[in-house]
């Protein structure tokens, strides 16, 4: 056998960790940077809140190969959910175009809301509106990798505040 044919695996590993290195790095500059892409790009997909305040917040589909990320936008009305795709690279965020119906933008009113289950340990939001139950994953790193725990934290407070938990 060659010894050249084992540089492979080796450069490919030293690749893969370069780039985790890199990304670990990054995520940890770019405190605040998803939250700004995030509403420039909530303004420019729902024209409707070009002049008003809302909350940003990114979540994950709850399966085990989610394609994209919702992002939520939230004010007094509502909630907004767009489905997203994310470059963590480029650090930017385009609209996820699948085959389903998770292309479309939904809104969610408080009023429709029936239930807002949090489980803490498992990382999961389950929204029930009437007899329909969608449920969400939430990680402390949002999607370019800096912490979001408090953003997290003020988001479960805004529903606890407008929703009996």
């Amino acid at each position: 056998m060659d010894n050249n044919l084992l540089l492979i695996p080796l450069i490919i590993l030293l690749v893969g960790g370069f780039v985790m290195v890199f990304l670990t790095i990054k995520g940890k500059h770019s405190q605040g940077k998803a939250r700004s892409v995030m509403t420039e790009y909530v303004r420019n997909e729902i024209p409707i809140l070009r002049n008003t305040n809302f909350d940003v917040i990114n979540l994950l589909d709850n399966s085990l190969n989610a394609q994209h990320i919702w992002v939520f936008a939230y004010n007094l009305d509502g909630m907004y959910l767009i489905p997203t795709t994310t470059n963590p690279f480029t650090q930017t965020m385009k609209r996820y175009e699948g085959e389903t119906h998770y292309n479309l933008t939904d809104f969610m009113p408080y009023s429709g809301i029936n239930t807002v289950t949090i489980d803490r340990n498992k990382k999961r939001i389950e929204i029930c509106i009437g007899d329909i139950s969608q449920t969400f994953r939430y990680q402390n790193k949002d999607c370019y990798g800096a912490t979001q725990e408090k953003t997290i934290e003020h988001f479960f407070n805004y529903l606890e505040k407008l929703i009996v938990l």
